[in-house]
């Protein structure tokens, strides 16, 4: 479907109206609402000429029509996402429209000015108030130690999916894998015992696929796909980079 040319189409039949507001007093009341033809997040402005009248319904349509046109635009998607939540007008929302715009803000990542701007907006609250951040060292030390509420509760699969789909296509900033890596470095490293328990758990009796050859192995007669096969060839050849880069950072600290 050419969303671009539905939206064009409803925003030129309403146009072709004529339509004014009225007062509420008025016998020929309609319930109308104001409209950017061209959003204001893509340099549209308050001008006439980008303005338009729509009827609740319409209005609601409309903002959904630009969240096809203009996929992955946050903005649009929050404007809609207003809509849906909002009390605007006095079109029903259905629990399809409630679906698609929680999904597609769920999707749909911070862009990396927003999150500056949130921890820049942080920061300078502690800087002015800094009882708030005692306050949540309190609370953090409070918590230290206690265990966690979902502590040995299973996800569903259906969770799972819903992360999967969630994370899916996000991009992760050079910055971010940066502190990622600085991260894992500071992890305490697992001592040579701790090593040789998790070898000796792996072998023989102890390890659940043990002699769970042909028909007995849970994965006899299913075929995996090309990009399966890719995917796990990746990730051995991380898992073996990983290891050597591990060795080499050793070889290191021991010269």
């Amino acid at each position: 479907m050419n969303y671009k040319k539905v939206y064009e189409n409803l925003i030129k039949q309403a146009k072709l109206k004529n339509r004014i507001k009225l007062k509420k007093t008025d016998i020929n009341y309609i319930y109308y609402e104001k409209h950017h033809i061209k959003p204001i997040c893509l340099e549209g402005d308050d001008n006439r000429k980008n303005l338009v009248l729509l009827t609740a319904k319409e209005h609601f349509v409309a903002h959904k029509l630009l969240t096809y046109i203009y996929k992955g635009n946050r903005k649009i998607a929050c404007a809609y996402h207003k809509m849906t939540y909002g009390n605007t007008g006095d079109h029903n929302k259905s629990s399809k429209d409630y679906s698609y715009a929680r999904e597609l803000i769920s999707k749909i990542g911070l862009s990396n000015k927003t999150k500056k701007k949130i921890s820049d907006g942080v920061k300078k609250t502690f800087q002015e108030n800094p009882e708030i951040k005692e306050k949540i060292s309190e609370n953090s030390k409070k918590l230290k130690g206690k265990i966690a509420h979902n502590k040995g509760i299973k996800m569903s699969d259906e969770q799972k999916q819903k992360i999967s789909i969630a994370n899916k296509g996000k991009i992760i900033s050079k910055e971010t894998k940066i502190k990622m890596s600085e991260s894992a470095k500071k992890k305490p490293q697992i001592s040579e015992e701790t090593r040789k328990k998790l070898s000796e758990a792996r072998k023989g009796k102890l390890n659940p696929m043990a002699g769970k050859f042909g028909k007995n192995n849970p994965n006899y007669g299913s075929k995996r796909t090309e990009e399966t096969k890719e995917k796990m060839r990746k990730s051995k050849s991380n898992t073996q980079n990983m290891i050597i880069a591990q060795r080499k950072r050793r070889n290191k600290e021991k010269m």
